[in-house]
């Protein structure tokens, strides 16, 4: 018992001398005190899971090796694949750690202010009556901004904004950030747009970052609540996919979200298999601090440990409870998702005399998702009975690449006097087509979706 508490001991020395020096190498070597190369990442990973198996064969090696049979020697090699893993997941954590830290120290861009929280039913949701912005800097000192409002229930609003028109004439938009509209002024998304030239109440219930499994809660709660007249339901690949991955990852872990899974009585929606800490990590005093090492060390224990470390054990201990089946796993038919999430709507829509419209945003590279995709995804007589917008023809219609569509609908800035794109996510020009392509099509094919539905209810 002395020997393996004196060997843990002078191992523990060594991780404490070895994560000193890394950090002053980096220091010396990166002025941000990041070193980011794969090279670099590589060589630390290998030395740092090999003074973890040095330290694991010290406390087992004699023990192991002092029996006759042979056969328990071969303990040491699962004993030794196992230190490695863990160290190696440890490792690639700390850099995790490392790359928020230079994010939130010098971001090129990000969302300012205390906008988001955890939700226990949609994983995330914009804090009630919040302010901040979207921002990236033009250059070393110039930092530009856009204005991000929410209201009383946590939706996005531009800046006092009040209902002006009649409490029957109110328009619902769920979707995700196309719909939230990142990167630009509320009332320069489509969903605004849309509302307030039809003489119409906006109420945009769209959020980065979202997916099926919350716009299905959402479309439940916000239809028997405010009653809407229209209800307008995006439609792109990515929204199945998030709804089935019981995670948003991001460059520095993962966020739990609710998901869909398949029982013998159909698919049903689960909330997050755990909340985060995450949200509720004091960020924001990082961002004025001065990136020393003793900075940095207090990031990794307060931060890191605490957020990032902890939910990665979460993750680890669910993922085991999903494999022993104690936990349910994720449906992963995107088409049988999209089936039962947009059904579900559809029947609340005709429940409570509201016309659903369905609008098609995307082309960034996804899939393509088009008219002839949902109308064989969705029973016949709710595809007759609702309004297809396919907004993404139109933005595609002059454009020959996805390079293309970049270059002209995504979000651009001269940073140092070159031109850098700064987000991929649909820009002002891009949001005034979708709308007006809304608009035209709610106007021509809509009356007709109309007709159809009366024709069936008769």
């Amino acid at each position: 018992m002395k020997t393996v508490l004196k060997n843990t001991i002078f191992f523990l020395s060594i991780f404490l001398i070895y994560t000193i020096l890394i950090n002053i190498l980096a220091y010396i070597v990166s002025s941000d005190g990041t070193l980011n190369s794969k090279l670099f990442r590589t060589v630390d990973l290998l030395l740092f899971s090999l003074i973890g198996l040095l330290w694991f064969l010290s406390l087992s090696y004699k023990r192991t090796w002092s029996f006759k049979q042979r056969k328990v020697r071969w303990f040491l090699i699962p004993g030794a694949l196992m230190v490695i893993a863990v160290f190696i997941s440890l490792r690639v954590l700390h850099h995790q750690v490392n790359n928020l830290y230079h994010h939130i120290k010098e971001p090129v861009r990000t969302v300012e202010g205390d906008i988001f929280t955890k939700n226990p039913k949609l994983g995330q949701a914009a804090r009630m009556n919040a302010s901040g912005f979207h921002s990236y800097f033009q250059n070393q000192d110039t930092l530009k901004r856009v204005s991000i409002f929410t209201n009383e229930e946590g939706f996005r609003i531009p800046e006092n904004y009040s209902y002006s028109h009649g409490n029957d004439s109110l328009m619902i938009f769920l979707g995700c950030s196309y719909t939230w509209g990142d990167y630009c002024k509320a009332e320069e998304t489509y969903p605004f747009l849309v509302a307030e030239s039809l003489g119409y109440n906006c109420l945009n219930a769209g959020q980065s970052a979202y997916g099926l499994s919350q716009m299905l809660p959402l479309a439940e709660k916000l239809i028997r609540q405010k009653r809407p007249k229209y209800l307008f339901v995006q439609y792109s690949s990515w929204l199945a996919d998030r709804a089935k991955s019981k995670y948003a990852h991001i460059s520095h872990g993962a966020r739990p979200y609710p998901y869909f899974v398949k029982k013998d009585t159909g698919i049903h929606w689960h909330p997050p298999l755990f909340q985060t800490k995450i949200y509720d990590l004091p960020f924001q005093k990082y961002r004025g601090s001065e990136p020393t090492l003793p900075d940095r060390i207090k990031f990794h224990i307060e931060i890191g440990l605490q957020g990032i470390y902890l939910d990665k054990l979460k993750r680890k201990l669910y993922s085991l409870a999903i494999l022993l089946r104690l936990k349910p796993e994720s449906h992963h038919n995107n088409q049988e998702i999209e089936r039962h999430v947009y059904s579900r709507i559809h029947r609340l829509c005709q429940d409570y005399g509201t016309q659903m419209v369905v609008v098609h945003v995307g082309a960034r590279g996804w899939k393509s998702m088009t008219r002839s995709l949902f109308q064989q995804t969705v029973p016949e007589n709710i595809y007759n009975n609702l309004i297809f917008i396919d907004t993404d023809s139109v933005l595609m219609s002059s454009i020959k690449s996805i390079k293309d569509y970049r270059r002209k609908y995504a979000h651009w800035a001269l940073v140092n006097g070159d031109s850098v794109n700064i987000d991929l996510h649909p820009n002002e020009q891009a949001h005034e087509i979708i709308a007006k392509t809304i608009m035209q099509q709610l106007k021509t094919g809509g009356s007709e979706n109309l007709n159809k539905q009366q024709q069936v209810k008769n």
